[in-house]
């Protein structure tokens, strides 16, 4: 029973390490935090000819994870390069280009084709499922919530037609294409949300600002520097908040309610 137990500390300090690597992994390649530990330490595993998955497989998983989290051709393959020079031998250019193009491929339901999912290629750069923060958000719960109804709610009153283009149609779209969960984390660029929205780049940043001052989602913006280039980080609140006029009548009617209390109070104190 001891040995168990210790063997049990022992792998769960093995998948700490694996942790901390990931880490290292997100400074060196410039990844956002939410990128999936088992692919940030794919990109400091050095693949040899004939090894299961094979360097193709690896990139391919690779590419498809940076799709997910908002980073566009030109940024992957400079990543895909910086891992494939560690392998034995490295990929002929050719095959990161290829990879590079398959990653992109979408299914019908418009997820990644190629999306690795928690398969058994990647059980050794797994962290376990109790650190690892991809799994409780995908795997940990099958509950999907549910789909907020803006229109109900009368958020078209208070939004202007871009904002509500936004969080009613193009934002669902990308949680759905991504393969993720209603509210989970969305790695997006501004380029993408102009070309699925056809809103100007000038005036999605104020849009978003606005969704987020409103409480219909958390935003972080990107970084649009070439040097630092990173995706803007958003996800919908849900349960959506209930609008501004709601809010306000639902005060007043509180109010009104504790006034009326106060009253019988001392009416009764009156009567004593």
């Amino acid at each position: 029973m001891e040995i168990e137990k210790e063997l049990e500390t022992v792998k769960y300090i093995e998948k700490i390490k694996l942790l901390e690597q990931s880490k290292i992994a997100l400074m060196k390649y410039r990844l956002p935090k939410d990128t999936r530990p088992c692919i940030s330490n794919l990109l400091l595993t050095q693949v040899a000819k004939g090894d299961y998955p094979d360097r193709k497989r690896v990139g391919l998983f690779i590419a498809v994870e940076m799709r997910r989290i908002g980073f566009n051709d030109s940024q992957i393959e400079v990543r895909l390069i910086g891992w494939n020079n560690d392998n034995r031998p490295p990929l002929p250019s050719s095959d990161i280009r290829g990879i590079l193009k398959q990653s992109d491929k979408k299914n019908d339901k418009g997820s990644y084709k190629y999306s690795p999912g928690c398969n058994k290629d990647l059980k050794i750069h797994c962290v376990n499922k109790d650190l690892c923060f991809y799994y409780k958000q995908n795997f940990l719960s099958n509950k999907q919530k549910e789909e907020p109804d803006y229109i109900a709610l009368k958020w078209q009153n208070y939004l202007r037609p871009g904002e509500f283009l936004l969080i009613i149609t193009i934002i669902p779209l990308l949680e759905k294409r991504r393969g993720i969960k209603r509210g989970s984390k969305l790695f997006v660029s501004y380029k993408e949300l102009k070309y699925l929205s056809g809103i100007s780049m000038g005036m999605i940043g104020s849009y978003l600002r606005k969704l987020a001052k409103f409480g219909l989602i958390d935003f972080i913006p990107g970084q649009p520097r070439v040097w630092q280039k990173q995706a803007s980080e958003i996800n919908r609140i849900i349960p959506a908040p209930d609008n501004p006029e709601n809010i306000k009548v639902a005060i007043k009617k509180k109010k009104k309610a504790i006034v009326m209390s106060k009253a019988k109070s001392k009416e009764k104190i009156v009567k004593k």
